[in-house]
């Protein structure tokens, strides 16, 4: 905390000692007792996001990635580390386009998506990547049919669903229409388009 404190107020550089103790800490912690797993991938994405703002993105990517991986493994197992494992995977897309490693995080999000045993989990983190992608970005219909492809009963799964395909619409309707018949072979359902 005192590390993302430091970042907040503009002090960046003196905001990565105290992360780094804090990833040491937390390793430590962890290698004797599991339930600080959490913590530790929690402070690994922290450092990652510490040393990206004062420019040391190559070495951000490392810390980055063990988080991303501890996220998968809690995540598997306990659907409640979804919003953070997805976050650390947009951190580590962010970073590999920085560190010119782009086409990397394709299989990153795939091989995270396919680690998650229950079909609504695995759809909303492809909700979460569509509604995070940079805007007019055509791969988002992508993430959204494969999405609509594992939502089953879960309600909140749906609305969620909803809202970023009207969102990602609206940026753009022709564009997001033309890809999604493009990628469905389909018209658009008609909850999207009487909704807009």
């Amino acid at each position: 905390n005192l590390g993302v404190l430091y970042s907040g107020v503009g002090r960046r550089q003196e905001a990565v000692a105290p992360t780094e103790e804090s990833v040491s800490i937390y390793r430590e912690l962890a290698a004797t007792n599991p339930a600080f797993r959490p913590d530790l991938a929690r402070s690994l994405n922290n450092l990652g996001v510490r040393y990206s703002e004062v420019g040391r993105r190559q070495e951000a990517v490392a810390p980055t990635e063990e988080s991303v991986s501890i996220y998968r493994e809690l995540a598997a197992t306990n659907p409640a580390f979804l919003p953070d494992l997805a976050g650390s995977l947009n951190n580590l897309g962010i970073l590999y386009s920085e560190v010119g490693r782009k086409a990397g995080i394709d299989s990153v999000w795939e091989n995270a998506v396919s680690s998650i045993p229950v079909a609504w989990a695995k759809a909303y983190l492809y909700i979460f990547r569509a509604a995070n992608r940079p805007e007019r970005d055509p791969a988002a219909v992508g993430d959204l049919l494969s999405a609509q492809a594992l939502i089953t009963d879960k309600e909140q799964a749906t609305l969620q669903y909803h809202a970023v395909c009207r969102s990602r619409r609206e940026q753009d309707p022709t564009g997001f229409d033309a890809e999604w018949r493009r990628r469905s072979g389909q018209d658009l359902p008609k909850w999207l388009v009487l909704d807009t």
